[in-house]
């Protein structure tokens, strides 16, 4: 599944997990703490999980390190 996301999301993405304009790797830790601030414990899953099903997030394949998918 695809999603389709306007200039503007993919700015608010962008801005809420790069530095200084530069992808960086996040661990899955890292992830889960930032959505744990915004989600309740039981739904911070679902929100790592849509990152990467929307296509805004890449990950390994046993999940120990994510990057921002960056696609112009």
């Amino acid at each position: 599944m695809r999603y389709q996301y306007t200039q503007l999301e993919k700015e608010n993405v962008v801005t809420n997990f790069m530095k200084n304009d530069k992808v960086t790797k996040v661990p899955e830790k890292e992830i889960n703490a930032e959505l744990l601030n915004v989600y309740p414990t039981g739904e911070y899953v679902e929100q790592r999980r849509y990152l990467i099903t929307f296509n805004f997030f890449k990950r390994t394949s046993d999940g120990s390190q994510y990057w921002l998918n960056i696609q112009e």
